[in-house]
């Protein structure tokens, strides 16, 4: 992982993967909160679908990398920019019902 030259369509495929990365994660979010009112140790079972969760995106970020920094850079920047839109579109759609 030493170079960050990246042409506009590896770019664009790196952020399209961080997004699609981002979805994953919050389903899978959604579904451990979903699953939480059937679960009797809550703390557990939040910690051990957070860890998870954490540990399935860095996993795929690296592996999807394959071993280049600016396109990890590029798969988090994706990540994080899909996750604020959805929360921010999913927070609004909230506020309207």
């Amino acid at each position: 992982m030493t170079s960050l030259n990246l042409s506009y369509p590896e770019i664009l495929t790196a952020f399209v993967m961080g997004g699609i990365l981002s979805v994953l994660y919050l389903g899978l979010l959604w579904y451990s909160v979903k699953l939480l009112p059937k679960i009797k140790k809550r703390g557990l079972f939040l910690f051990a679908s957070a860890v998870v969760r954490l540990f399935l995106f860095l996993f795929l970020a690296v592996y999807l990398a394959k071993d280049h920094a600016g396109r990890f850079l590029w798969i988090v920047v994706g990540f994080i920019s899909v996750r604020l839109i959805l929360l921010s579109f999913l927070k609004n759609k909230r506020k309207i019902k």
